[in-house]
């Protein structure tokens, strides 16, 4: 059996495992909820117009973004006399400040369409969790997640305030037993899949030079986030309508058991250094390699530069790709792929899942 802990070195400090399943989880162990009672989008506060060209103002609006007195828009996650310095608040001096600059540098990259900012699209964030003992009688979920609505505008702020903090506070804030009680800070819950072909092809990508993160980079088969289309009544997400959509919209790959033949969740985990959470998965596709080249997919030409397919059943050839790639990866696709790959090589994994530093 491979050890693939001496891989995990290289993202250690950058992804904690919150949850895993001792194999997969059934996607009904994993209950995801939406709070319409929690809202939480950021507007440009007017004592910061003045750092806009008029342009950039017409832009953001047509972006609905907006300026108002106050920096929380439509927002019932804080009070109105709070606001946010509550958001602000756990993360010590000087955080009002960042969050400022923050707001500052990404209207003008919304403004301006670049690094990778060209809409505004709804989406939900992580608004808690709990981790449930599935062996209780009659208790079969696993995970209790609830969400909020957000958009991208204010979940790339955040993620750029919590860039901009220093390392000792991301690094306390980030720990399992603080990160749940600042999971708001993450506007963002996506889904991560190793995918497989039917002539046992691993699939990974390389990210396109056009999106605004870890541009540039190998990373996983499919990376999708949650939105609203996942809402299959008025407040029950679906993960399985995500990973499905994802597969669709990232590879092109059509929505029906007879193209994929298996799907599974099987971690929860954070990211630290961005302060996302995010799931592991793994997909078995029908279609070749071959097929999935000539598919066409709506994400496809912005988030992916290429493809890059290996050996599933080569594990030498695996092992070295990631040994020679681990300084160019995202990190949570690494994570996902050590991840998925632990459990279909049956591979012990050590201090893997307990990082002696949390």
């Amino acid at each position: 059996m491979l050890d693939l802990d001496k891989l995990f070195d290289s993202i250690r400090d950058k992804v904690v495992t919150i949850r895993s399943a001792s194999a997969y989880f059934e996607f009904p162990q994993v209950s995801v909820r939406c709070d319409k009672d929690k809202t939480l989008r950021l507007c440009i506060p007017k004592r910061l117009v003045s750092q806009f060209t008029g342009q950039e103002l017409d832009s953001l609006s047509d972006l609905k973004i907006s300026i108002r007195d106050d920096e929380i828009l439509a927002d019932r996650f804080f009070s109105a006399e709070e606001g946010v310095s509550l958001l602000t608040a756990p993360f010590g001096r000087f955080a009002a400040e960042r969050l400022d600059e923050a707001l500052v540098s990404v209207a003008k990259s919304f403004a301006s369409g670049t690094g990778g900012a060209l809409f505004n699209g709804e989406k939900f964030g992580v608004g808690g969790y709990s981790l449930l003992d599935a062996s209780d009688t009659g208790n079969t979920v696993a995970i209790d997640m609830t969400v909020f609505p957000t958009d991208y505008f204010t979940d790339r702020v955040l993620t750029n305030f919590w860039m901009s903090l220093p390392g000792d506070i991301r690094a306390e804030k980030s720990s399992l037993t603080n990160a749940a009680a600042l999971s708001f800070v993450s506007c963002s819950l996506g889904i991560n899949l190793i995918v497989v072909t039917s002539d046992n092809k691993l699939l990974l990508t390389r990210r396109s030079s056009k999106v605004g993160l870890n541009n540039d980079l190998f990373h996983i088969s499919v990376n999708e986030g949650l939105n609203k289309s996942d809402l299959v009544n008025e407040d029950e997400i679906s993960l399985k309508e995500c990973a499905e959509r994802g597969l669709w919209e990232e590879l092109g790959v059509p929505r029906t058991p007879s193209c994929i033949s298996r799907l599974n969740l099987a971690d929860f985990f954070l990211v630290r250094s961005q302060f996302q959470f995010g799931f592991t998965g793994f997909a078995r596709l029908n279609i070749s390699e071959a097929e999935i080249k000539d598919l066409t997919a709506i994400d496809k030409a912005f988030e992916i530069e290429k493809f890059i397919f290996l050996d599933w059943t080569d594990d030498d050839e695996i092992v070295s790709f990631l040994e020679r790639g681990k300084t160019c990866f995202v990190p949570h696709g690494y994570y996902a792929i050590l991840k998925i790959l632990q459990r279909e090589w049956s591979s012990p994994l050590g201090a893997f899942d307990n990082p002696s530093n949390l």
